[in-house]
Parts: C-alpha cells; structure tokens; sequence
C-alpha cells in the first residue's frame, strides 16, 4: 500500500512546449487549466504536474473518447487499443523526459 501512496503523490516534470501540443488540440475549458499549469512556473521552460492532474486528464480524454464513439460508433475493441496506445505513449515520453 505505501508504495501505491507514493506513485499517487509523484510529481512529474513536463516541458512546456509539450504542455501547449495538449493545450492546441483541448477544449477550451481544459485550455484554461492547461494555462493554469503553465503558469505554476511562469519563467521556467517546464512545468511540474501532480500526479491528479494527470489523471484528471486521463480521465477526461477517456470521457470524450466515449462521447465520440456513441456519435460515430466504432467497436469498444478499437477505443480500448487506442486509448492504451495513446496513455503508453505518453508515458514513455514522460519516462523518457524525466531520465535526461
């Protein structure tokens, strides 16, 4: 159990021009939190985020993929491949940002 606490408290460092590639392409109410993130380190060139705001992300990318598919049905298979790839690549991009 303590080490589920720690990786649910885990910061994790992420560029700025990596922020304002998920900022381009959000909704304009996840722009304004997205901003609210930036702005945690007005002068820096990267930004820490916790470990809940990653997953309100997660969480909210997954609930538009659901809206999305009920609007232009696709098979469940296809989204839970899709959402998988796309959550394995961003951590992997995390991971290997966090290693240089």
């Amino acid at each position: 159990m303590l080490k589920q606490d720690k990786l649910n408290n885990m910061n994790i460092t992420v560029k700025k021009t990596d922020l304002k590639k998920i900022h381009d392409v959000a909704c304009e109410s996840w722009k304004i939190r997205i901003t609210d993130y930036a702005m945690r380190n007005p002068f820096g060139d990267s930004v820490e985020l916790k470990q809940e705001d990653i997953k309100n992300m997660f969480d909210a990318a997954i609930a538009m993929q659901g809206l999305l598919a009920c609007r232009y049905p696709i098979s469940k298979e296809d989204i839970a491949r899709e959402s998988v790839s796309k959550a394995d690549e961003l951590l992997k991009a995390l991971e290997k940002y966090n290693q240089e």
